[in-house]
């Protein structure tokens, strides 16, 4: 016999046990057997049987093993030549598994998904058609407190000039996304509602009250006037807007000047026309729907603002079934309120929520305001609420 060279292979006997496997099904139930040298566990029994796990679980089962002796052979040049003899471990491993899905009804479904993938037409994509109809749009970014200052290590947030043109920027993007497909006749633009933080070069608001300041006054108004510039622009490439000044209480006079300068700097365009007149008051009506914006720091009990609707614009407010007072000044999403004793009487109230910080003052007086945002309604000139959205602020 000669010997075995470097290009000798090892091979089995004839004899040696490979993987084997029998699967039984009856009643029911299935039984799956393995017996191989290198299957030694139950995951790998289930997936050597292509057991499907979702119409079979495991029952029971019982692992054994056992030495058997092999045959070593090799192969020198042509011949086969025997080299000795091997102890292999043999295991045995039986499974009893039940259905999770009855044969029934996994035959069905199997069959159902064979006619469904058969019968199934091939559909080309086709663009969304747009949403036509005669709809306002209320863009509400409400008590921005363009120049306040906060610090988070006193306040739990930090405010300033540039947090707050990104933050308002973002919202303009955000909000407008929003309602893409959507034919929008008009969007109502209020800007106020205390747009700055204060009013004078004394750093103080209207009243005089002191404020935390970031930026000369000069700056912040010019930063306030661009920001408000830009989300014009973008509002009137897709329609008609109407800026509309909301005197606040900290910013009467400087914001009434920002949307006068507004109305100068888009005199004569198409699609932008401007209301800076004095009045706290202002009043739109689109169809069925009647708004009243105020800034909300005067008028505390709301029946009156019910009683100085119903004088101020009596004719709307006979014609309109869906009433809406928008309020801000209290920087927070406050629940809708019902005001009125009938259908024709009802006046439905809503505080708008602010983006701004909290700053030293507000904090140490508990005036945390809840979720930081700005929202986009949506009006139809005959069946009132559409919807609305909220951009939470974000300066990313």
């Amino acid at each position: 016999m000669g010997k075995l060279t470097e290009k000798a292979k090892q091979i089995p006997a004839a004899d040696a046990v490979g993987d084997q496997l029998a699967i039984e099904e009856q009643s029911g139930n299935l039984t799956l057997t393995a017996l191989s040298p290198r299957i030694k566990t139950v995951e790998e029994a289930l997936e050597f049987g292509q057991v499907d796990r979702t119409v079979w679980e495991v029952e029971s089962y019982q692992i054994t093993s056992w030495e058997v002796g092999m045959k070593v052979e090799a192969v020198v040049g042509n011949k086969k030549i025997t080299r000795g003899a091997a102890v292999t471990p043999l295991w045995r491993i039986a499974i009893k598994l039940r259905r999770i899905v009855p044969k029934v009804i996994e035959d069905a479904t199997t069959r159902f998904f064979a006619r469904m993938r058969e019968g199934l037409p091939k559909v080309k994509a086709k663009a969304l058609p747009k949403i036509s109809g005669h709809h306002l749009a209320e863009l509400s970014i409400y008590d921005h407190h363009f120049g306040k200052l906060a610090w988070a290590p006193e306040t739990g947030n930090n405010y300033d000039l540039s947090i707050a043109e990104r933050l308002y920027a973002n919202a303009v993007d955000d909000l407008l996304a929003y309602w893409n497909g959507v034919d929008i006749e008009r969007y109502i633009f209020p800007v106020g509602h205390d747009l700055l933080h204060i009013d004078s070069q004394s750093n103080a608001t209207t009243a005089g009250t002191p404020q935390d300041v970031d930026g000369r006054f000069a700056k912040i108004i010019e930063c306030a006037f661009e920001s408000v510039s830009q989300a014009v622009e973008k509002i009137a490439e897709r329609s008609h807007v109407e800026v509309i000044h909301v005197p606040g209480n900290h910013d009467w006079q400087t914001s009434w000047w920002l949307v006068k300068c507004i109305a100068e700097r888009y005199r004569g365009h198409k699609r932008v026309t401007v209301d800076y007149s004095p009045r706290d008051r202002k009043y739109r009506r689109h169809g069925v729907n009647l708004f009243c914006y105020t800034h909300g720091d005067k008028i505390k009990k709301l029946d009156r603002y019910l009683a100085a609707i119903a004088s101020e614009q009596p004719e709307a407010f006979a014609q309109c079934t869906n009433k809406q007072l928008r309020l801000g000044h209290y920087h927070r999403k406050g629940a809708t309120h019902t005001v009125g004793q009938n259908h024709v009487g009802d006046l439905e109230v809503n505080y708008m929520p602010s983006m701004c910080g909290t700053d030293k003052w507000h904090h140490e007086q508990g005036y945390v305001s809840g979720r930081r945002a700005a929202e986009v309604w949506l009006w139809h000139r005959e069946r009132g609420y559409v919807g609305h959205f909220s951009a939470t602020a974000r300066l990313g």
